[in-house]
C-alpha cells in the first residue's frame, strides 16, 4: 500500500535532521576549541627580578619568560605565581614574607584543566645558590660559616633533589594531563677563566661553576624521578654567563643596568632566550585544534 506523507511533515523532519547534524558537528567536529591554560611557578629567575614593568608584591615582570610565552603562543588563561626568594616549601605551603604580605601556595593555581606548567625552583632551598655566592663575592653578605657550608653541600643537594621531586609529583597529581617542564637556571659563571663583571677570585669562578652544575644535576634527577620534562638552560646559556659583558651576557654581573635585571639574575635577553628554548617543549600543548 502506498503511503503519502504530508509536505509539512517532511519539512519538519528535514529541519530536525539538519539541526541534529549541525549540533553534532559543533560538539565533536574539528572546529571544537578548548581554552588553553598555562601556569608558571618558581622563584626570582622566573619572576624577572629587576626587569622593567614589574608589578605586585612579587614584582613580576611582564617581560619574564612566562609572560613572553603566553603572549607569543596566545594563551587564553595565563597565571604567573612566581616570586623572589621562593623555595619548594613556599610553592607547596605558601610564603610568609618579612613585609607582612603572606602569599598562598603557588600550587593553588595548578588545576585539573591546566595544559602547561613551567617551573624553575630549588636554588633557594637550603639557601644554596645565595650562600655559594655570598661566600665568594664581596657584594653579598652572609652569616654562614662558609667552610662548614662547603662540607654540607652534598647533603644540601640531596635535600634539594628530594624537595624538587616531591613538588613536581604534586604538580603532576593536580594536573595529570598537563605538559610539565622543569627549567634549569641560566649559567652564572663560566667553567674557568676570569670574570671582570663580578669581583670573584679566579679559583672561585671554577668552584662556583661546579656548584651550579651540581644543582642542575639535582634538578635533572628530580625531573626524571617525577616523570616530567627537563630543559637545561645551563647548557643553552654556555657563552652567555655573567662574565661575558653587556653584549653577550644573559644574566647581570655584580651590577645591573636599570630595568634590565638584578645582580646575578636574568636580563631581558636571558628571558627571551628561555622563552625561545621552551617554545618547542610546550607549543603543541598550547595550540589546540581550531
Amino acid at each position: 500500500m502506498r503511503v503519502f506523507r504530508q509536505p509539512a511533515t517532511i519539512a519538519v523532519l528535514t529541519a530536525l535532521l539538519v539541526a541534529m547534524a549541525l549540533a553534532s558537528c559543533r560538539d565533536s567536529g574539528p572546529g571544537t576549541t578548548k581554552e588553553t591554560r598555562y601556569v608558571a611557578l618558581g622563584d626570582s629567575v622566573v619572576a624577572g627580578a629587576g626587569i622593567a614593568r614589574s608589578s605586585g608584591p612579587c614584582q613580576r615582570s611582564d617581560h619574564n619568560y612566562p609572560s613572553l610565552l603566553a603572549k607569543d603562543l596566545e594563551v587564553d588563561t595565563f597565571v604567573d605565581q612566581s616570586c623572589p626568594n621562593a623555595t619548594t616549601a613556599d610553592a607547596l605551603n605558601g610564603m610568609e614574607r618579612a613585609d607582612g604580605i603572606d602569599l598562598p601556595p603557588q600550587l593553588d593555581a595548578v588545576t585539573e584543566d591546566t595544559d602547561v606548567v613551567t617551573i624553575s625552583i630549588g636554588a633557594n632551598d637550603e639557601a644554596f645558590i645565595p650562600t655559594v655566592f655570598a661566600c665568594r663575592v664581596p657584594v653579598h653578605s652572609t652569616s654562614t660559616d662558609c667552610a662548614t657550608y662547603e662540607e654540607q653541600i652534598p647533603e644540601a643537594l640531596t635535600t634539594i633533589e628530594e624537595n624538587v621531586a616531591s613538588l613536581l609529583k604534586e604538580i603532576k597529581q593536580r594536573a595529570p594531563d598537563a605538559t610539565i617542564v622543569l627549567v634549569s637556571y641560566l649559567r652564572l659563571m663560566p667553567d674557568s677563566g676570569t670574570c671582570s663583571t663580578v669581583p670573584i677570585a679566579l679559583e672561585d669562578v671554577r668552584t662556583a661553576a661546579e656548584h651550579e652544575g651540581r644543582l642542575e644535576a639535582a634538578q635533572r634527577n628530580a625531573a626524571q624521578a617525577a616523570g616530567v620534562r627537563y630543559l637545561s638552560m645551563r647548557s643553552a646559556s654556555a657563552g652567555h654567563d655573567a662574565c661575558r659583558g653587556a653584549d653577550d651576557a644573559w644574566v647581570s654581573g655584580a651590577t645591573a643596568a636599570e630595568g634590565d635585571g638584578s645582580q646575578l639574575h636574568p636580563r631581558a635577553s636571558g628571558m627571551r632566550a628561555v622563552a625561545e628554548a621552551l617554545k618547542p617543549e610546550i607549543a603543541d600543548a598550547l595550540t589546540p585544534a581550531r
